[in-house]
């Protein structure tokens, strides 16, 4: 019975050290900071200044409720589509803040239309997680596979139409042939006809039967 009772008040002491420790430790980690976080959008610009087209840059900017930038935070860039009659996050991807608390990316959309933007800090123990919207309009949309043309697109393309060539004066030489066949046939026809009567008798034929008629 005296070891029972030892056993338990051992126990209970155990937990109750267990439990002092923990809150000591809730009490002793400082919260984390709120951060605010801002999206804004813009034409990608080359390196002279001019638009790029169907490229738009996603600005993300993170700072502490008192204004200061927040740095090596994470940010993910979302897109807002609908799917299966969900509205869901599409990851654009993920940039990390600099000094200056900006996070950017490159965005080319394959659509053109108004585009529900996200952006997100993911959050650590120092910083609180934080996120932020913005609409992206989209007028002029570029395929991220651009159209490359074969190296012997051309030489086939002439190389078909060498082909149809010859198959056409082919045609037209086999044509003429016949034509020619069917002319000299006719006239081979012609030629064999029987020429008059009195063409193809003799002289003295025709005197005789001149002799007969006046007999008459």
């Amino acid at each position: 019975m005296t070891k029972q009772v030892t056993k338990l008040t051992a126990a209970l002491a155990l937990a109750l050290a267990s439990l002092v420790l923990l809150v000591a430790t809730a009490v002793a980690a400082p919260a984390a900071s709120p951060t605010a976080l801002t999206v804004t959008t813009s034409p990608q610009l080359d390196a002279h200044g001019h638009p790029l087209a169907g490229q738009y840059l996603l600005v993300a900017t993170l700072k502490t409720s008192g204004g200061q930038a927040v740095a090596n935070q994470p940010v993910s860039f979302y897109e807002q589509v609908q799917f299966v009659g969900k509205v869901r996050d599409a990851l654009i991807g993920t940039a990390t803040t600099d000094s200056d608390g900006t996070a950017t990316m490159t965005y080319q959309p394959t659509v053109t239309g108004d585009h529900a933007l996200l952006a997100r800090s993911t959050g650590s123990a120092q910083y609180a997680q934080s996120q932020a919207t913005s609409t992206l309009p989209v007028n002029l949309a570029v395929s991220p596979f651009p159209v490359t043309t074969e190296p012997l697109a051309a030489v086939r393309t002439a190389l078909s139409l060498a082909v149809l060539l010859v198959v056409l004066a082919v045609w037209a030489f086999l044509i003429g042939l016949a034509v020619r066949a069917v002319v000299g046939i006719r006239s081979g026809a012609t030629a064999a006809q029987p020429a008059a009567w009195g063409a193809t008798f003799p002289e003295e034929y025709r005197g005789e039967e001149a002799r007969i008629e006046a007999s008459r």
